[in-house]
């Protein structure tokens, strides 16, 4: 005899699968990517709330908290601290500002803090402000925060964690999209067209200003005297009377030729060389301690995609990894409508899914 079960099970065993952290981590990895990238529907938004967003002081500069609207005043939506790389805008750039927002609409508290990277200069300063972000966003009583951090900003987020491994106690996992690993892989790109990979060199097309923006970082770094004086030699194209290290940046930046490369960077500066060194997470990855999901575009010009795919491979078996290569990116911008590639708008949903997973309590941070 068949026993007819009452309707009100099959309504819960669903509520419970839709309830669990993996489904649940899928569906808000689903919704977020109509938010960002150009899609013809925005369900999030339609059943959302428009997050409170409020200016927040730090001890060297400023951040921007976006609160789910219904927890506004709560600490009980899980955090991430989302980073912004070297666009003029910073934290107030309509990207960062239209993920923030789509985080917070997922539940998520959002903390942004303003970087000097937004100048297109790398300061010594910005990775101290992105370990005080995580930091308060964790709170007192320390609760594990994500990181999502994009272009130089993510090689600056993992540089800042591993200067201060204590502080990855309080991160759940770090997202990268199109991050860096060596600065001097790019340099070398910006001047020869090729990067190192594995023993190899292998073609990049880089951006057709990544060498003048090279020289501007290099010049910065040499000081006002030495810097002020390659950048003159450099508009005219002749190094006569310049001191032995502008000289040495100069031959570097004016060299087009890849075998050359790793001897005209030997002859650098010590201290610039040291610079360079502290801010490449190559010198440092094997301090890291969390998960790293790495994002990239195919077809990066201001960081190419092999340089993800050796941090992750720095990073494989000793932590939770995923790398995820896509083509409908310019270097961390959408190009294309939701429509247009399916596969590539899945697999970036995919990675947003993984990240949120760590917060949504499977596997436990």
């Amino acid at each position: 005899m068949l026993v007819r079960l009452p309707r009100v099970i099959p309504v819960a065993c669903l509520l419970a699968i839709l309830a669990s952290p993996p489904v649940r981590a899928g569906l808000k990895g689903l919704l977020l990517v109509p938010e960002v990238i150009p899609s013809p529907a925005h369900p999030l938004s339609l059943v959302t709330l428009s997050p409170r967003r409020t200016l927040v002081h730090l001890a060297d500069g400023e951040a921007d908290l976006y609160q789910p609207r219904a927890l506004v005043g709560s600490a009980a939506a899980p955090g991430v601290v989302l980073i912004h790389g070297a666009n003029p805008g910073g934290k107030d750039d309509p990207r960062i500002v239209g993920l923030a927002d789509a985080l917070a609409r997922a539940g998520r508290r959002v903390l942004v803090p303003q970087l000097s990277l937004r100048l297109q200069r790398l300061d010594v300063a910005d990775p101290s402000r992105i370990r005080e972000a995580v930091s308060l966003l964790a709170g007192p009583m320390p609760a594990k925060v994500g990181v999502l951090a994009f272009s130089y900003g993510a090689g600056l987020t993992l540089v800042a964690l591993t200067d201060q491994p204590a502080v990855q106690a309080h991160v759940a996992f770090v997202a990268t999209v199109g991050t860096y690993f060596s600065l001097f892989d790019l340099l070398q790109g910006a001047t020869t067209g090729t990067v190192p990979y594995r023993g190899t060199t292998v073609s990049w097309q880089p951006d057709p200003r990544a060498r003048e923006l090279a020289a501007e970082q290099l010049a910065a770094f040499l000081g006002p005297a030495d810097g002020a004086a390659l950048a003159a030699s450099l508009k005219r194209g002749d190094p006569t009377g310049l001191a032995p290290g502008p000289r040495s940046v100069y031959d570097l930046l004016a060299n087009r030729d890849p075998a050359r490369f790793d001897v005209l960077a030997g002859r650098l500066p010590g201290g610039l060389t040291d610079r360079l060194s502290a801010l490449s997470p190559a010198q440092s990855i094997n301090r890291v301690t969390v998960p790293v999901l790495a994002l990239h575009a195919r077809t990066d010009q201001a960081s190419p995609p092999t340089e993800s795919r050796l941090l992750i491979a720095a990073l494989e078996g000793r932590v939770a990894t995923r790398l995820v290569i896509v083509g409908d990116l310019s270097h961390v911008t959408p190009t294309a409508s939701i429509l247009r590639d399916i596969r590539d708008a899945l697999r970036v949903a995919d990675f947003a899914s993984t990240a949120m997973r760590a917060q949504e309590g499977w596997p436990r941070p």
